[in-house]
């Protein structure tokens, strides 16, 4: 299994409902920053047979126009050398659209259960729907609130998030993950450092990494706080260093839960 420290956000449902995966053009994202290509984070765990180390690697690989083009994701266990994870992921696109209308996983140690995902924008580029045969995910702008619903393929509610933005207008700063089947709450609220950027931002939001929820906001976390299942609070925390053109070189993340066990990623861009 891949391991990421928080994986906050599920995808989504709007109220929108379009009828061709490029019905308008959507505007372009920025293009005026560094491209991240690679992030890389060894992680040590232990089990009954002793301590182990893993090489997590995700490496993003872009067109001649600066468009993802493919996402590939290994784990390696360095004491054994076995590839216990290899993912990879690849985006399609209409003509010189800037968002992917499709992408394929492609499980690289067990091919053959490919399933595409489609996506769906308005006219202001921001996604609205991805689908594949399994569930839908819906997307809702709603003025400084983004909600996030999803339904399988029994038409059954799944998901029922909401983002609701902070004062600054850039950043999600309160999420509320309600269960739709028992109605429990979960509240997370979302600090950011207002001097780096998210690395993620480049990346066109709901076709990976929810770390810092995909390319929805402008800056970098932070620290999250929740409850957690037995009612104490918590606390993630993420310090930032190596920032260049407001963009980190390394990320080092800990929780409250297990402070002596930080996670810490590198970045690397182009």
């Amino acid at each position: 299994m891949r391991s990421n420290i928080l994986i906050l956000c599920s995808l989504v449902i709007a109220t929108v409902t379009l009828s061709s995966c490029q019905k308008d053009t959507p505007a372009s994202p920025v293009t005026d920053r560094k491209y991240l290509i690679k992030i890389e984070s060894t992680i040590t765990d232990s089990d009954a047979l002793g301590k182990f180390t893993t090489l997590s690697t995700t490496l993003f690989n872009y067109d001649a126009s600066n468009r993802i083009k493919s996402i590939v994701e290994k784990d390696i266990d360095l004491s054994s050398g076995d590839v216990d994870f290899n993912d990879s992921s690849a985006y399609y696109y209409n003509g010189t659209s800037v968002f992917p209308f499709k992408s394929i996983p492609y499980d690289l140690l067990d091919p053959g259960s490919e399933i595409p995902t489609l996506y769906f924008y308005n006219s202001a580029g921001k996604i609205v729907e991805d689908s594949t045969e399994d569930v839908v995910h819906f997307y809702t702008y709603n003025p400084g609130q983004l909600i996030i619903k999803a339904v399988d393929h029994f038409y059954n509610l799944t998901v029922y998030d909401t983002l609701t933005l902070g004062g600054d207008g850039v950043n999600y700063s309160i999420i509320t993950e309600r269960d739709p089947l028992t109605g429990e709450l979960a509240l997370y609220e979302v600090e950011y450092n207002t001097t780096v950027l998210n690395p993620f931002a480049g990346i066109p939001p709901g076709i990976w990494n929810f770390l810092q929820f995909g390319g929805f906001n402008k800056n970098a976390v932070s620290k999250i706080k929740y409850t957690d299942d037995a009612g104490n609070p918590q606390t993630i925390s993420y310090q930032y260093t190596d920032v260049k053109n407001g963009l980190p070189g390394k990320v080092t993340v800990t929780g409250s839960e297990n402070p002596a066990e930080p996670l810490v990623e590198n970045y690397t861009y182009r």
